[in-house]
């Protein structure tokens, strides 16, 4: 199964290279322009191309504003929070990035940020890659090429970082800052 990435309607140049930066780092997932379709047709287009999840890239002030996760599977009874973000970094904005398409693992920096756990746990599970923290992570033998990139989260103060890096911590984008969560009033964190 794969994930579906698109846009809102009407992107900015901005905000489709923000979508093609997270299809080039996130194994298994498609990219489409959404042109004039609704949600529904989003939906629709996505259970064609054989995809069971859709991530959309929505526009605040002209700027990627928010990123809206769904499930398109019934069963599926797991809610996601919606992400609100401050700013975005693009690949091309991080010195020396090189987008690798692999095996995605999601990683939290440090065992004392738990606040950062069900974002990970959430992301982890939606985007289907495993979750460590680094700290397991350096324990673990030497990686062996091609080098799959890791999902880190972050914190400082009352933002949240989401990044991608390569095994080596070097850091391939795009970076996503956090400045608030809206889990749904159903939802329960994994």
């Amino acid at each position: 199964m794969t994930l579906l990435i698109t846009t809102s309607r009407e992107p900015t140049r901005r905000i489709r290279t923000l979508g093609h930066d997270l299809n080039r780092v996130i194994s298994g997932s498609q990219w489409i322009n959404r042109g004039r379709l609704n949600h529904e047709g989003v939906i629709a287009e996505a259970i064609a191309l054989g995809a069971d999840r859709v991530m959309f890239i929505e526009r605040w002030k002209g700027a990627p504003g928010k990123i809206e996760l769904h499930l398109l599977r019934p069963e599926d009874r797991v809610y996601y929070p919606v992400i609100y973000l401050s700013s975005v970094t693009l690949q091309s904005e991080i010195q020396g990035s090189a987008s690798i398409r692999a095996g995605l693992v999601a990683s939290i920096t440090s065992r004392e940020q738990l606040h950062l756990k069900p974002l990970a746990e959430a992301l982890a599970f939606f985007l289907q890659v495993p979750l460590t923290s680094s700290e397991d992570a350096s324990l673990a033998s030497p990686p062996v090429p091609p080098f799959p990139p890791r999902l880190f989260f972050d914190s400082k103060g009352p933002r949240i970082t989401v990044t991608f890096k390569n095994k080596l911590d070097t850091e391939i984008g795009p970076r996503l800052e956090i400045k608030k969560l809206a889990w749904s009033d159903r939802s329960q964190p994994l």
